[in-house]
């Protein structure tokens, strides 16, 4: 569903609150991290997200006629296999990685390549705050 076309914000479905706690555990399994309170709300409101070469994933894979995105739990099979250890990524805009580092409790913006940091947040809010002032 598209919501802004100034932004081309698009937001999936959310998930129904009796799913999100088993989400949290399964995302908390998988990346063996704790997961953000507020980042599990997320999930309350979209189960995803696009808006300008931003991408927040779900929990489920997102087929679209022009696009298609992996579920969270796909796009850190690599991470997972490198093993980064308590991190995940969440999203990506342009060339860098959305992570939530789970050591220091902080959202980042990393470089693909080398995971060197760009921005640091300890809320996902400012993030998606700076995220939508940088691309206006």
């Amino acid at each position: 569903m598209v919501l802004d076309k100034k932004y081309k914000l698009t937001l999936f479905p959310p998930i129904p609150e009796d799913k999100i706690y088993p989400l949290r555990s399964k995302m908390e399994k998988s990346f063996k991290c704790a997961v953000p309170d507020e980042y599990s709300k997320l999930f309350s409101i979209t189960n995803g997200m696009l808006f300008d070469n931003v991408v927040f994933y779900g929990d489920k894979e997102q087929k679209r006629i022009d696009y298609e995105l992996p579920s969270i739990f796909e796009i850190n099979e690599v991470f997972e296999r490198i093993g980064v250890g308590e991190k995940f990524i969440i999203g990506k805009w342009l060339n860098l990685l959305i992570i939530y580092d789970g050591l220091e409790m902080k959202y980042k913006i990393v470089s693909k390549i080398n995971l060197m940091e760009n921005e640091s947040f300890t809320s996902i809010y400012e993030l998606i705050k700076y995220l939508k002032n940088i691309v206006e």
